[in-house]
Parts: C-alpha cells; sequence; structure tokens
C-alpha cells in the first residue's frame, strides 16, 4: 500500500507540472464517475457521453478545440469511438436492424450513395487541385459522419435497455448545457469548463456566444415541448417542460435571428400538423398547448408588472431589441449594415467564384493551398452562409443527395402522423424530430449545423431518432421508474 501511495504521489507531481495538469487532473477525477455510471447503466450510458461529448458539451476542456494530431481533433476522436460502439452493438444484432425496414435499407443505399460521392470529390480534389489527400478529406471531414452514424443508431435507438439510459444521459447533459449557455450568455460568469466558445461577442448588452453545443437548445426546445404536448406520463412531461424552458430561454438568449425565424416557422408546423390529425392525442395535446402559452403569457405579464433584477431586465431588454431589430433586417434588406444585405454579398461573391461549376462544385479546396482572392478569407467555406457550403465544395448535385435524410425523415413522419394517427405509439418523438428539422433545413440558409463536424453528431442521433419513430417503437415503452430500477 506505500509502494502505490509512493507511485501515487509522484504521478500527482509529474502532473502538476505538465502543460496540461488542469485537463489531466479533471480526468483523473472524472473517470471513476463515469466507470461508476457505466457499471450501473451499461451502453446506453456510454453512448450518451459520446453523443453529449461529440457536440462538445463534455465539462472539461474544448474537444473541439484540443488537436490530438495532424488537425485531429479529441472531439474527432470521440466521434470514432462512438462509431466502433454502434458497429459492436450492431454487430451483437447481426446487423439486421440496419436492414429491417425499407425506411432503413434507404438510408443504408442512401450512407453508401453519399461516402461514394464524397470518395469522388476526394480524388477529384487531389487529381486537379494542389491540395493534398489528407487536406482534401479533412477540410469537410464532418459531412461523412452523418454517412456513418446514421444508419448505426437505429439498433441502440431499439433496444430498450440501451435506449433508456441513453436518452436520460443526453435529457441530463442537454439541461446542463441549456442553463450553462443561459448563464453565460447573459453574463453570469464565464463558465468556461461547461461552455466550450470559439468566439464571443457583445450584441444589444448581452454575451453573444459562439459555440458547437448551440445545437443543444436548439434540439431541446421542439423535443421538449413535444413531451409537455403528447407524453402520457406526468414524468414524462416535466422532463420536457424543464427541456423546453431551459433550452428556449438558451435559445433566445443566443440572440441568433436565423433561430428565432426557424424555431417559429418550424413549431408552428409542427402543431399544426400534429392537431392537425384530430384524434384523442392530438386533443390532449390542444389543451396542454393552451396551459404553456397561458403560462407563458402569465409569466410575461408578471415580468411587466414587478421590478426583476437588474440582471434579468438587462437580458429582458436586450432579447426584446434584438427580437425587434429581426423583423427590422427581413424588411429593410437594402441597408448596408443589414446583417442580412452582407450575406446576400458575401452569396454573390462566392456564386461568382462558383462561376459554372455549380452541378458538382469546386472541390474540397483547402484555402491554405488554393487561395482565392475573391471571396472572404479566401476560403470557398464560409460561416455565414449554410447549404452553399455545400454547393461550393461538392455542387447542387452533391448537396441534394446530403439533404436526402432531413428531407425523407420528416415527411415520412408528417405522413404517418395524419395518415395513421391512431397507432398505439406516442407521437412527442415524432413532434420533436420534425419541428427540429423544419427548423434546420430553414435556418440553413445562414447557419452551418449540417456543415461542422459537432452538429452533425446531433443531426445523426435526431434523424435516427425519427426514424425510430417512424417504422416502429421499441418492444415495451421506457420510463424513468424502469431505467431506475
Amino acid at each position: 500500500m506505500a509502494f502505490v501511495a509512493c507511485l501515487a504521489a509522484a504521478a500527482a507531481g509529474l502532473i502538476a507540472t505538465t502543460s496540461s495538469a488542469t485537463s489531466l487532473i479533471e480526468l483523473i477525477v472524472v473517470l471513476p464517475i463515469v466507470a461508476a455510471l457505466l457499471s450501473r447503466f451499461g451502453w446506453g450510458c456510454f453512448v450518451g457521453l459520446l453523443l453529449v461529448g461529440g457536440v462538445d458539451a463534455l465539462p472539461g476542456p474544448s474537444l473541439s478545440q484540443t488537436h490530438v494530431a495532424f488537425t485531429i481533433t479529441a472531439q474527432d476522436v470521440l466521434v470514432g469511438v462512438l462509431v466502433g460502439t454502434l458497429l459492436v452493438i450492431n454487430a451483437r444484432d447481426r446487423f439486421r436492424t440496419m436492414t429491417r425496414t425499407s425506411l432503413a435499407l434507404t438510408i443504408c443505399a442512401w450512407s453508401v450513395a453519399f461516402l461514394v460521392v464524397f470518395a469522388a470529390e476526394v480524388f477529384r480534389t487531389v487529381l486537379t487541385t494542389p491540395v493534398p489527400l489528407l487536406h482534401a478529406v479533412w477540410i469537410v471531414h464532418g459531412l461523412a459522419y452523418l454517412a456513418l452514424l446514421l444508419p448505426l443508431m437505429g439498433c441502440p435507438l431499439r433496444d430498450p435497455a440501451i435506449r433508456g439510459p441513453l436518452l436520460v444521459t443526453l435529457a441530463v447533459g442537454a439541461i446542463v448545457a441549456n442553463v450553462s449557455q443561459a448563464l453565460a450568455s447573459a453574463g453570469v460568469g464565464t463558465l468556461s469548463a461547461l461552455v466550450h466558445v470559439s468566439q464571443t461577442g457583445t450584441v444589444d448588452g448581452l454575451v453573444r456566444l459562439y459555440t458547437p453545443a448551440s445545437v443543444i437548445p436548439t434540439a431541446a426546445l421542439p423535443i421538449g415541448l413535444g413531451l409537455v404536448l403528447f407524453a402520457p406520463t406526468r414524468a414524462g412531461r416535466l422532463t420536457g417542460a424543464v427541456l423546453a424552458v431551459t433550452g428556449g430561454v438558451a435559445v433566445i438568449l443566443a440572440l441568433t435571428r436565423a433561430e428565432y425565424v426557424a424555431e417559429v416557422v418550424s413549431l408552428a408546423t409542427a402543431i399544426v400538423v400534429w392537431i392537425a390529425a384530430g384524434d384523442p392525442a392530438a386533443r390532449r395535446g390542444l389543451g396542454r398547448l393552451g396551459a404553456a402559452l397561458a403560462a407563458v403569457a402569465a409569466t410575461v405579464g408578471l415580468l411587466a408588472l414587478v421590478h426583476p433584477p437588474q440582471q434579468v431586465s438587462h437580458a429582458l431588454d436586450g432579447v426584446s431589441q434584438r427580437a425587434l431589430s429581426t423583423i427590422d433586417v427581413l424588411g429593410n434588406q437594402e441597408s448596408p449594415t443589414n446583417t442580412l444585405a452582407i450575406r446576400n454579398q458575401e452569396s454573390q461573391d462566392l456564386e461568382w467564384a462558383l462561376g459554372s461549376h455549380w452541378l458538382f462544385g469546386l472541390g474540397f479546396l483547402d484555402s491554405s493551398y488554393v487561395y482565392n482572392a475573391y471571396v472572404p478569407g479566401g476560403s470557398i467555406e464560409n460561416s455565414d452562409l449554410g447549404y452553399l457550403n455545400g454547393v461550393m465544395t461538392m455542387g447542387v448535385f452533391g448537396t441534394v443527395l446530403y439533404y436526402v435524410p432531413l428531407l425523407l425523415i420528416p415527411l415520412a413522419l408528417a405522413v404517418r402522423r395524419l395518415w395513421a394517427p391512431r397507432r398505439p405509439a406516442v407521437p412527442w418523438v415524432g413532434f420533436g424530430v420534425f419541428a427540429w428539422a423544419v427548423g434546420t433545413i430553414v435556418s440553413s440558409k445562414d447557419l452551418v449545423i449540417l456543415f461542422t463536424p459537432t452538429g452533425v453528431v446531433a443531426v445523426a442521433f435526431i434523424l435516427a431518432l425519427g426514424i425510430v419513430e417512424v417504422t416502429g417503437s421499441p418492444n415495451r415503452p421506457v420510463s424513468l421508474a424502469s431505467i431506475c430500477a
């Protein structure tokens, strides 16, 4: 025992002298906790933690900014572990889940087709430009994540023993991320261990966060609202309320006007489609929607009547100014200071650089090797423009192919809801996935969630949830009681 203690002390002293001492100490503290969780909840908790890490929302250092080798980040390593884990889970099932339904087979066929197109674009880039192979792959490697992860996610989501702990792990991770981002946006500390930002800014007196985990609140809001409206249990509705409120506050405080518009359009569309089914679930959902709107109105009225703390009042003023400016931006697009006008100019510059290559794009060009002086930063990738990133690299053909799951799955969910509303499954998953997908499509004109490695991890999981909902629920329902038993 004394020998072990000496070794531990020596290791602690060595760690303390390294440049990564803080990260290593955090790792030593966290690993036993993770091991205990995995021994209690198994594969579901493990996959859930990998997904949370895949969007760079785990406590500790930023995984998307921690480089391991070349341009490979710790987040990329975690995604690799996730793919390997999913392969093991599917192998135990003999890959039957991937071929058991026509939709699952369609997704598998799409995955193969997209990876073939992706590989063809890589080799075209290497053969016709100075860009080396590794740089051609890595400049847009996040696109391949969707084709790798989406077909594999169905199996764990169909296994109740994995699905339950997985969803609970993600719910806890989402709530922590939502609250952390909301507090950081409101200026309540930096919370750097929980909120990993690439940059920050100040808009209307509030902190503007640029974080890869911003995808979490935008997903938590529609999925949480789906639980509130359609979950069969009180525990489910309460969980949904927490997800929706924390996600909604984080989205509002994020001050992203494109997301404001996308959330309004997507939630309104989903409510109309799901209520239009006219079944008992729709009637219950309509009543709960009325109660939720009344609660929101009462909260807003209370805040207008009382004098909240200065920090809360400051946040409300900033959000209201940002919301009003959204209307002004949409109505006055010709102003040279209008961000929408600036984006339009950037879009025109990129389209000019694209020229006649609109069908197959310019390839996966790294600006370090192919610098284009006619576009911002010399790069054909632009973080202010969403789907145009795909068109510039893969052309309209590759971009449309990439969007196929994002279009097909919500369409299948809507058709199933409207034409088969009386099936025994509960429609909260379909509502959340449909609303999120519509919002993501709308916002993809300006936002790059679909074209970043962290964003694509979330996209793959949420779309996989939609596939499971379309093709049938797990063998038995999952409740908090069954998970904790």
